[in-house]
C-alpha cells in the first residue's frame, strides 16, 4: 500500500514537473523569437528613420487637421454625400511633432451608394485622413439600409 501511494505521489510530481518544464521551454522559445524580431527591427532602424524623414518632408502641415477641424471636415464630407454623421469620442494623442486625432463616426440607416461616395472622399485625403476601424451592420428595420461605425484618424504635424 505504501509502495502504491509513493508511486502515485511520484507520478503526480513527475506530471507536474513535466508540464512546468514544457511551459518554461515554450516561454523560452517565445522569448528567443521575440528577440530575433526585435533584432530585425533594430537592424532596419536607419532605413526606417530615412523613410520616416522622407515621408515627413512630403507632408504639408497646413493640410493636417486638428481635432475640431477633423470633425468639421468629416461632417462636411458626410453632408456632401447626403449622409448625417454622429461624431463622438474625439481623442488626441501626442507623439513628438505629431498629434493624432481620432473620432468615431456613426451613420444610421445609410444607403450604400451614399456611404461609398463618402468613403471615396475620405480615401482621397490620405495620408491626412485614415480609417482605423470599420464596422458595418444591416439595419434590422430596413434591409436596404446600413448602420456603419468607423474610427477616423488624422495626424497633425506641428510646423
Amino acid at each position: 500500500m505504501l509502495l502504491a501511494f509513493m508511486t502515485l505521489v511520484a507520478a503526480t510530481w513527475w506530471t507536474n514537473f513535466a508540464s512546468r518544464t514544457h511551459a518554461v521551454v515554450a516561454e523560452w522559445r517565445s522569448l528567443l523569437t521575440e528577440r530575433e524580431v526585435q533584432r530585425a527591427w533594430l537592424g532596419q532602424s536607419d532605413a526606417i528613420a530615412a523613410r520616416a524623414a522622407a515621408a515627413m518632408q512630403q507632408l504639408e502641415p497646413a493640410r493636417t487637421l486638428n481635432g475640431p477641424r477633423l470633425v468639421a471636415e468629416l461632417n462636411a464630407m458626410a453632408a456632401k454625400s447626403g449622409l448625417t454623421a454622429e461624431a463622438a469620442g474625439l481623442r488626441s494623442e501626442t507623439a513628438g511633432r505629431f498629434a493624432f486625432h481620432s473620432v468615431q463616426l456613426t451613420f444610421r440607416r445609410a444607403e450604400l451608394a451614399k456611404f461609398v461616395s463618402f468613403y471615396a472622399d475620405v480615401t482621397q485625403r490620405s495620408p491626412y485622413l485614415g480609417v482605423a476601424r470599420f464596422n458595418l451592420f444591416v439595419d434590422r428595420g430596413a434591409t436596404d439600409r446600413l448602420n456603419i461605425v468607423l474610427d477616423v484618424v488624422a495626424p497633425e504635424l506641428s510646423p
